[in-house]
């Protein structure tokens, strides 16, 4: 497998629903993922959500309808497809594993039969319209489990009082049911099943989750997925140093589900904080030397294990009012022209 350079390209639908254009380095407009496949992104990925249309904020993106259709724009492209499962109607992250509000009222037992068969009636569907994916995520940032509370690893006395946690064993019958779903729909496809957790730098987080899982029989899958921000996740040892022992200790292929830099600062988004954690200023040079580093890193990894990155969200755009990560964080900037970090895509190191 060629080393996978990938774009989480979930909100590409919004983005031009709010009109927003993008322009090649000549000031052409074009096509943002047409124009990232010449410029060297061979891979993209999508999240899923249940039903957003229950969450105005939502805005009803990335439902089953609008993620199939993404889906085969992304095969019409020819580049490799993930599908990223929340098993949620918004945003699942280790802060918040909302369970899907059709299934707030349903039994360990029901939620676990509710996984199975969402993964399998989208997989379904998918394989229908030819756009079955070459990779699938059963969960998004799930270090602190999924489906709260009947999944939850740690205590949240504040959303959940009195949950009793940690619940392994829960948690290793929804991903095993995800996975079992995947393999029942793959028809003799390669298909890889990624389980994938947040803070890339933190080995003694990964190390222990994943022994835990393995001890309650979730074995089948293929590679351990991490989310690294160098800003938030560790230095940048910690995060050479965490996938090298995770290759070794488990014998699986490590990628980088999410990873971003900024291009500028955002007051009250991309600081002096987050510049001084990471150890670079927010500028477009420093995003493509952050970005070539982390490539590096992953190429690095022992025994090739390091499959490659995915830049999260390179394309989203926001108002100049707003004080959130579309603001400074994509690989166009914010007149929707590629930064200079956008080079570090084909970086070889």
């Amino acid at each position: 497998m060629d080393f996978i350079r990938g774009m989480d390209v979930s909100s590409y639908y919004e983005m031009k629903d709010k009109g927003y254009a993008y322009y090649d380095e000549e000031g052409r407009e074009v096509d943002v993922l047409e124009y990232a496949v010449k410029r060297g992104f061979n891979f993209a990925r999508i999240r899923l959500w249940n039903e957003p249309e229950k969450v105005p904020l939502s805005g009803g993106y990335c439902n089953p309808d609008k993620t199939l259709g993404l889906a085969k724009k992304i095969k019409e492209l020819g580049i490799g497809f993930v599908l990223d499962f929340h098993y949620s109607d918004f945003w699942a992250d280790p802060g918040k594993q909302r369970k899907p509000d059709a299934w707030k009222n349903l039994s360990t037992e029901e939620l676990e039969e509710a996984v199975y068969r969402f993964t399998r009636d989208t997989l379904h569907a998918m394989d229908a319209a030819g756009a079955y994916p070459d990779m699938i995520q059963v969960g998004n940032e799930i270090r602190c489990g999924m489906l709260f509370p009947d999944g939850m690893l740690f205590p949240d006395e504040e959303n959940y009082p009195g949950v009793k946690t940690p619940n392994w064993e829960n948690l290793a019958r929804f991903l095993n049911a995800g996975i079992r779903a995947v393999r029942e729909t793959q028809k003799g496809r390669d298909t890889k099943v990624i389980l994938h957790l947040d803070q890339g730098g933190n080995h003694a987080f990964f190390q222990d989750w994943f022994d835990h899982i393995l001890e309650n029989g979730v074995e089948d899958f293929d590679i351990i997925g991490m989310s690294y921000y160098p800003f938030w996740h560790g230095t940048f040892d910690d995060f050479r140093d965490n996938m090298d022992k995770l290759a070794s200790r488990y014998g699986k292929d490590i990628l980088i589900m999410e990873t971003a830099y900024a291009f500028r600062r955002s007051d009250s988004f991309f600081g002096e904080e987050l510049e001084n954690a990471a150890g670079y200023p927010a500028s477009q040079t420093s995003q493509k030397e952050v970005l070539e580093r982390i490539i590096g890193l992953i190429a690095g990894v022992k025994e090739n294990r390091g499959l490659g990155f995915i830049y999260w969200e390179p394309f989203v755009r926001m108002s100049e009012e707003s004080t959130e990560w579309g603001t400074c964080m994509a690989i166009m900037d914010e007149n929707g022209r590629p930064t200079k970090g956008y080079e570090a895509i084909t970086y070889q190191p």
